[in-house]
């Protein structure tokens, strides 16, 4: 099978699921690890932040937590993936041909 067959065809459920995941996550721009929560104090009826440990999917990392790299390579593999295989499909296909510069 080619392999530009299958590079496509995981493309295409690859990059709309990854997608998806992004925009159920709330599309956020950066990658977070924690999200604030706000809890209302039932006694007093104050309102109070925490911090719940949650993972949320961004484009870019925010900071140097290993997880938060996962939405820059989730997005960014398939696409440099997909240039180096067209680069070097090119640099075969110009290697076969023969084609040579002028002198």
């Amino acid at each position: 099978m080619n392999i530009w067959k299958v590079l496509i065809a995981l493309s295409l459920f690859a990059i709309p699921a990854i997608l998806i995941w992004w925009q159920l996550d709330g599309g956020e721009i950066y990658t977070k690890t924690s999200v604030p929560v706000t809890v209302v104090d039932e006694l007093f009826g104050t309102e109070s932040t925490e911090w719940e440990d949650r993972f949320v999917l961004g484009l870019l990392p925010s900071g140097s937590d290993p997880r938060e790299m996962t939405g820059v390579l989730t997005l960014a593999l398939p696409f440099c993936l997909i240039i180096a295989l067209a680069l070097l499909q090119l640099y075969r296909a110009k290697r076969r041909s023969g084609s040579r510069p002028d002198n």
